[in-house]
């Protein structure tokens, strides 16, 4: 009779053991699985973080400071793709000539006028990338355009470039 209370407590300690042997197994590998995939979504963000900024983006907040040091104060500058310009260009306003954050933007762009916020805005500075796209900027070519605007400078970043235009001390109608 000892034999079997002995065996019947052997088997009781035996299966709390395996139980919770078991559990503790469960919440180990669940542990392990969400610091696995919290480590490679933060691996993530912080390669994302660490990587240098694009060549773009590069140009665009080197255009950005060298119009904050060199225009005047509350200069108006145009511009075909804000994007970070926006954010680090502080002397003045930005004129957005695809008419994402500027009004009238649409009508232009509708009837294939890519000059009309010049024409609306009269920008003091101009900014395009270089090589110049013939949709967008083809009217940097024009006689108006060379009548009303001089270039100021070239802005590098790369192998990526943007001219900057001053305008003339001119009315533009």
């Amino acid at each position: 009779p000892i034999f079997y209370a002995l065996s019947i407590c052997y088997a009781l300690l035996s299966e709390t053991i395996i139980k919770t042997l078991f559990h503790k197994i469960k919440l180990l590998s669940a542990i392990v699985a969400v610091t696995l995939i919290s480590f490679l979504s933060v691996n993530d963000s912080i390669q994302i973080y660490l990587a240098p900024p694009s060549p773009k983006y590069e140009l665009y907040k080197k255009t950005a400071e060298w119009l904050n040091e060199h225009a005047p104060l509350n200069s108006r500058v145009g511009i075909n793709e804000v994007g970070i310009f926006g954010y680090y260009y502080t002397n003045g306003s930005t004129i957005d000539g695809l008419g994402l954050i500027t009004s009238g933007g649409t009508d232009g762009i509708r009837t294939g006028e890519y000059s009309w916020y010049i024409s609306k805005y009269e920008p003091d500075y101009l900014a395009f990338i270089r090589p110049r796209r013939a949709t967008l900027e083809g009217f940097q070519s024009e006689k108006w355009f060379k009548r009303l605007y001089k270039k100021a400078t070239i802005i590098e970043s790369g192998r990526l470039k943007n001219k900057i235009y001053q305008r003339r001390a001119i009315p533009l109608s």
